[in-house]
């Protein structure tokens, strides 16, 4: 569902961008005779009373000639738990109507939950090709649909080597057309949610584009550098996110509320810098330290800010098949200019208004820990947890906390 949509070309775009270098490597390390890469990944993720996800993946990549590749991923994902509404927090112990039709009950003191339960299956299909000697390109097919939300998308990106292959430009263009069928139809933003007037399903688009460079600065260390820049038009609301009316007191709830409404345009810029730098195998046996930075802002005043650090520890000395990767995020987010916890009673509504958490201003951290292990020269294992903590900076919601565990197994032949 839209509440908690995780295919986004954008970030499928900008990451495949990124790690172009990476992938490079990986396949230039493969022998000739290796036609045929299977990857299996199960993942967990669990926010303390709120949302759980357990999540499928399987892709399959064959080398149909030199440098082409044809690859079919399959997401699985399915999400349960409850996510706030938007409704301020009411007074006394109370029960309610969500917009999606549930029937809930809130104590006093706690922000009112939404109920949900949905699966997600998603499919991706890319095919590489070399265009010619310098230039390769990658297109790529999306698909995933949900109960209510199905979105279709195409992408493409050129990749023009100079330099002796020392340098790489990157060009990217991707599409994507959603269509929302939310339960009990689409609610029509800024009105009241005692207004039993909706229609069926509305529409979403977006377009990005990408321009990316990847530079070899020497010889243990890589860099990049991405702007992306993005629109999406039509349908934007969460049609199951509220606001609230407030008393005299601007903090409780009068009992009236009314479904969100955002502009029906969102524009929206990223830059993206990553390092990678191989240190001395004498001193760390070629362990690996990647950072990356990368600031966004859009056309609804959001700012954030995203500091990232990854260091692989290889375990054996002139080895590389058994590796610790110790991981840490830190995310700042300002909010957007029509965030509200809720709107006093006695002023005009303003035309558009949001209480979702999600446009808040707030902050993350997380701090992971991961393992992998290579066996039988074809066989990879890798196993991951990280624990995340958000907090909320001008919100009434109490900090998020949430611990996500992930296996793989990775076989090529």
């Amino acid at each position: 569902m839209q509440l908690k949509k995780k295919a986004n070309l954008q970030r499928t775009l900008a990451t495949a961008t990124c790690s172009l270098i990476a992938t490079t490597m990986q396949l230039d390390a493969q022998a000739k005779g290796e036609k045929w890469e299977v990857n299996a990944t199960g993942f967990f993720y669990q926010e303390v009373d709120r949302i759980s996800v357990y999540e499928e993946i399987l892709s399959v990549k064959k080398e149909l000639g030199e440098n082409e590749y044809l690859s079919l991923k399959r997401t699985l994902d399915i999400m349960t738990g409850a996510s706030p509404t938007g409704e301020a927090e009411p007074q006394a112990s109370a029960t309610f109507t969500s917009p999606s039709g549930s029937s809930l009950s809130t104590a006093s003191g706690e922000s009112p939950l939404g109920e949900f339960q949905d699966i997600r299956t998603a499919y991706n299909l890319s095919w590489q090709k070399p265009l010619t000697k310098m230039l390769n390109s990658t297109w790529t097919v999306n698909y995933s649909y949900e109960y209510d939300y199905s979105a279709t998308g195409l992408s493409g990106l050129l990749s023009k080597d100079l330099e002796g292959r020392r340098t790489t430009i990157n060009y990217g263009v991707s599409g994507s057309f959603d269509r929302i069928k939310p339960t009990n139809g689409v609610p029509i933003g800024g009105t009241a949610t005692t207004n039993l007037t909706r229609y069926r399903a509305d529409n979403k688009f977006t377009l990005d584009l990408l321009l990316g460079i990847t530079r070899v600065l020497n010889r243990r260390a890589l860099g990049t550098l991405t702007y992306m820049r993005g629109t999406s038009s039509g349908y934007l609301n969460d049609p199951y996110k509220v606001y609230s009316l407030l008393n005299s007191d601007n903090l409780t709830p009068s009992g009236t509320t009314y479904f969100e409404h955002r502009p029906s345009l969102r524009r929206t810029n990223s830059v993206h810098t990553r390092v990678i730098r191989n240190r001395s195998e004498k001193s760390s046996m070629g362990d690996v330290v990647d950072f990356s930075y990368r600031y966004y802002w859009d056309s609804w005043d959001v700012k954030s800010h995203t500091a990232e650090l990854r260091y692989r520890q290889n375990m054996k000395k002139s080895k590389e098949d058994e590796h610790v990767i110790y991981h840490l995020r830190l995310y700042r987010q300002f909010e957007a200019d029509f965030y509200r916890y809720g709107v006093p009673a006695t002023q005009l509504i303003p035309e558009y208004v949001s209480a979702d958490y999600r446009l808040s201003s707030l902050a993350t951290a997380t701090v992971g820990i991961g393992w992998g292990q290579k066996y039988f020269k074809d066989l990879q294992v890798n196993v991951r947890g990280e624990f995340m903590y958000q907090w909320y900076i001008a919100s009434e919601l109490n900090a998020l906390q949430a611990v996500s565990v992930q296996g793989s197994l990775y076989y090529q032949f």
